[in-house]
């Protein structure tokens, strides 16, 4: 009897292990889903969206629900183009920037395909990260690389996003970490 409660002891572990190794999986990758829509505003359930790695030229590719929605989970690092199409609407796509446990929310609006116009596009528009709360950033090899740091001390390089101060945990404050001047922490 100690043996079998034993046994099943150890599954539940494993089992466990296993649960929190795949969710620290997906750390290294990011989310880009939206809504896509006429000109007018109704939804276009039924587009085609592919999202294409720009690095690597490895596709995915879904389709919108009837709800006009579409979701690309788990997208490794890096630069995407992001190709919407459907019969009787022009073809459209947008670059996104996927980092590291970044989740996007892209609206689209695909535009009529009989209407002739010309547009030149000179830069993508900034896409936000409306869907969560979280700071987040990414620091680049070559920054890492080129940066004067004494030290070279990796936890210097978090100082380089926004949002992320030093803490003065050697201080009398209630609240230390909140504290403007420089600490051991961040």
């Amino acid at each position: 009897m100690k043996r079998m409660g034993a046994v099943f002891l150890s599954v539940m572990c494993m089992c466990s292990a296993a649960h929190t190794l795949s969710a620290q999986e997906t750390i290294n990758y990011g989310t880009i889903s939206g809504r896509v829509a006429d000109p007018q505003g109704a939804v276009v359930p039924g587009a085609s969206v592919v999202a294409r790695h720009t690095d690597t030229n490895q596709s995915r590719e879904t389709v919108t629900d009837r709800d006009g929605r579409f979701r690309f989970p788990y997208l490794r690092l890096g630069q995407y183009a992001i190709t919407f199409r459907m019969p009787g609407f022009a073809e459209t796509m947008r670059q996104v920037q996927v980092t590291v446990g970044s989740a996007f929310e892209l609206p689209i609006t695909l535009p009529l395909a009989g209407v002739a116009a010309s547009i030149d596009v000179v830069a993508e528009s900034t896409v936000l990260e409306a869907a969560r709360s979280q700071i987040a950033g990414t620091v680049s090899q070559q920054e890492a690389a080129s940066l004067p740091m004494n030290g070279r001390n990796f936890l210097d390089l978090a100082l380089l996003v926004p949002g992320v101060s030093p803490t003065n945990i050697g201080s009398t404050q209630l609240f230390a970490e909140t504290s403007a001047v420089a600490g051991q922490g961040l």
